[in-house]
């Protein structure tokens, strides 16, 4: 796909960069719509209503800080028992205004109750549409905790693109997107994920076999067309030379980038979403299994729960449960903790939220079809 084909609602001057990539397989760049609708679902108790900003929306507090990180084994933990679906829930129905926490998914209350940037049973105002979203599939994949930088990826069912937007506030709309060719091997269908600083850019190789981490030395400056695997080669030499059919994906860096989730799947593994931790520049050592009350985090094979967002504490973890095609979200007291809590967000799906978390980036079904990009406040 080439440059030309990314047909944009609106242009404006800003600058942005576009990272993109050979065609692929129809059948695994096209993008499935849930029927979520364009506004986050409500429930029953949802707040006040208060109107989402716009594209931009009022500037976010970048200087939140996030916790170090949990401590992670090397390995993944490979579990033995077959999850079941008793955490489910049904899709919630498109054209509601505002979502609400479900109680209903709750599988153990916290033991104590930490100041959490995310509060739980959050009410979130109607999804605004991004004027970045293509006539294409836009997948979110990461916003900067100063929300000035976004990565997602676009499907057009033949080829998939990596596309990096800056903007010069949070309050500003984001530009025009500007493709640029990358390495052969990669970009897999599916998320990408930014550094907190918005200079790297984490994707995924085509075979899903690693990760690669595309730099730039600022904002105002194009990413390298050959990502680089360095920073993640403990990660990528373990789904290389260790389980033969694991998989990697769905990366996602923590606001201090002393944290990084991601999915390593196949091959019979159960507990598939993984976080890595480090406390300096370091690469990335392999991560361990992300710990949740009973089964709510384990694979239903081939359904699993992905990675998609991080509080800027550390604290709570979004991720897109494909059991019940809904958005989802776990808290823990401490970084180091398992998920005590776990509440359903519905339709937001790849939600990430901001370094406030006072508003949550996703994507979800759009006007004219398919997959845009949305932008929700919390009421």
């Amino acid at each position: 796909m080439t440059p030309q084909t990314l047909m944009l609602r609106s242009r404006t001057s800003a600058r942005v960069l576009v990272l993109s990539v050979a065609a692929c397989a129809s059948t695994a760049c096209s993008t499935a719509s849930p029927s979520n609708g364009p506004s986050p679902t409500a429930q029953p108790d949802a707040g006040a209503d208060a109107g989402a900003g716009a594209d931009a929306g009022a500037g976010a507090d970048a200087g939140a800080d996030a916790d170090a990180g949990a401590s992670a084994d090397a390995g993944a933990d490979l579990g033995e028992a077959s999850p079941d679906a008793s955490d489910a829930a049904t899709t919630p129905e498109a054209g509601d205004d505002a979502a609400t926490g479900d109680a209903g998914l709750t599988d153990a209350s916290p033991s104590s109750v930490p100041s959490y940037l995310c509060l739980m049973g959050a009410s979130w105002g109607a999804g605004t549409p991004m004027a970045i979203s293509t006539t294409f599939d836009d997948q979110i994949g990461a916003i900067t905790p100063d929300e000035l930088t976004i990565a997602w990826t676009v499907a057009d069912g033949t080829s998939v693109t990596a596309m990096v937007a800056d903007r010069a506030s949070a309050s500003a709309p984001f530009g025009t997107p500007i493709a640029l060719p990358v390495a052969t091997g990669f970009l897999a269908p599916g998320k990408v994920a930014l550094s907190p600083d918005g200079l790297r850019l984490i994707v995924v190789r085509s075979d899903n076999k690693g990760f690669g981490v595309s730099t730039r030395a600022s904002r105002a400056a194009p990413f390298a067309t050959t990502p680089q695997e360095a920073e993640t080669a403990a990660i990528n030499s373990t789904v290389t030379l260790g389980e033969i059919a694991a998989l990697v994906d769905d990366p996602v860096v923590g606001a201090r980038d002393q944290s990084f989730y991601y999915s390593l799947y196949g091959g019979g593994l159960i507990h598939t979403l993984l976080a890595s931790t480090r406390s300096d520049g370091s690469p990335w050592p392999n991560g361990a299994a992300l710990q949740s009350p009973g089964t709510s985090l384990d694979t239903m094979d081939p359904l699993r729960r992905r990675p998609t967002g991080v509080a800027s504490d550390d604290l709570t973890v979004f991720y897109w449960d494909e059991t019940d095609m809904a958005e989802k979200a776990g808290w823990r007291p401490s970084p180091s903790a398992a998920l005590e809590h776990i509440e359903t967000l519905g339709g937001l799906r790849g939600a990430t939220p901001n370094a406030a978390c006072d508003r949550l980036y996703y994507s979800a079904a759009g006007d004219a079809g398919g997959m845009d990009l949305f932008v929700a406040a919390r009421r």
